[in-house]
């Protein structure tokens, strides 16, 4: 466990920067501390691309005092347009070897001690997935949720682009992650309480409301229903769902703080703020801008937008070239092929499947 660290400033969060659209590129060169002492969480889906992954946490990490990630699905995808193809556990250690070469802290690293204002508290950055138990309605177990999903039209490119190598299912990786988790957040020294981050929200209830009932499978588990209570946390710190917001269970707050798609930011605009300040509790944060060598690289980088030929910019509808590999679903699949013009951005249009929030 970290030694008690000196003062810091705040404790600052945000998720789901997609930095794939040129917009989010250019919101995410642009974050900069309040302070030099201030602490940055990201809490998943930075970019499905490691090479932009990299340049990112790199840039925010010579900003921050202290940037703190977890993995959220998209940085998890095998990409075919992604020069690094691996797959599974692989992947997540080959973000985590970058990101101690950054000195960028992982669910892998020891939790630092926040002793700033609000605190002390265990920062506790978690790499927690899924399991399909949230069930949609009329589910009893994964099996019926995933063909009310199919039959629906509303299936998460997980499926399709998330590899749980070498465990035999992403259900079992989640379970693998929970229980080291568990025995972590365990040893931990009980005078203290937490601040648990992880890119899934740990209850289900938020996801009652997504628009889209079938999406919430690939939202969480219910084994960490109860995470909030038994591990002393002061707040809650998750993504994905692209609903920025605070809702509050068995009294802890739970900051859902994503950047989201420019075509969801531009309606809700950023009311929490683009940095959701998590301690001290009940102040807030501004973004300040501020062009460098190092953003117009990054800005100058978007130019690129990636052609995510094989990407719904909601992560919904599957890679056209696994749809061979469904055939159980093949009917209920097939009018989910992508259309992408040649001078389209990476917010590309399927003919039948939702959109909704990944």
């Amino acid at each position: 466990m970290a030694a008690p660290q000196a003062p810091v400033g705040n404790l600052l969060a945000i998720s789901d920067l997609h930095i794939s659209y040129a917009e989010n590129r250019d919101i995410a060169a642009e974050l900069e501390p309040e302070s030099e002492s201030d602490w940055l969480i990201i809490a998943g889906d930075v970019s499905e691309i490691v090479e932009d992954f990299e340049q990112i946490l790199r840039l925010l990490a010579e900003r921050f005092a202290k940037v703190i990630w977890v993995p959220g699905n998209h940085e998890l995808w095998t990409h075919p347009q992604d020069a690094v193809q691996l797959r599974g556990e692989h992947r997540y250690r080959e973000l985590v070897g970058i990101c101690r070469r950054l000195g960028v802290l992982t669910p892998e690293d020891p939790y630092p001690l926040w002793t700033g204002e609000g605190g002390p508290a265990w920062i506790v950055p978690m790499f927690v997935g899924y399991d399909y138990s949230f069930y949609p309605p009329g589910a009893r177990n994964k099996t019926e949720g995933l063909e009310i999903a199919y039959a629906s039209g509303v299936v998460c490119s997980d499926e399709f682009l998330l590899h749980p190598d070498p465990h035999p299912s992403r259900e079992d990786w989640c379970s693998a992650r929970i229980a080291e988790t568990e025995r972590r957040l365990s040893e931990l020294d009980d005078a203290y309480p937490t601040v648990l981050i992880n890119h899934y929200p740990l209850v289900r209830e938020p996801t009652d409301v997504l628009r889209y009932p079938e999406f919430a499978q690939w939202c969480g588990t219910q084994r960490t229903a109860d995470w909030h209570r038994r591990f002393r946390a002061s707040c809650v710190v998750y993504g994905h769902l692209h609903i920025p917001r605070i809702t509050h269970h068995d009294g802890v707050p739970f900051h859902e703080v994503s950047l989201g798609y420019p075509r969801e930011w531009r309606k809700h605009g950023h009311r929490h703020g683009l940095l959701r300040t998590v301690l001290p509790s009940g102040t807030t944060a501004r973004l300040r801008r501020r062009r460098t060598a190092a953003t117009t690289a990054l800005a100058a980088g978007s130019a690129r937008a990636l052609r995510l030929t094989h990407h719904h910019p909601c992560g919904v509808a599957p890679a056209e070239s696994a749809l061979a590999d469904r055939n159980a679903h093949s009917g209920a699949v097939l009018h989910a092929l992508l259309h992408l013009r040649r001078d389209e951005s990476p917010a590309a249009s399927f003919t039948s499947f939702r959109w909704l929030p990944s």
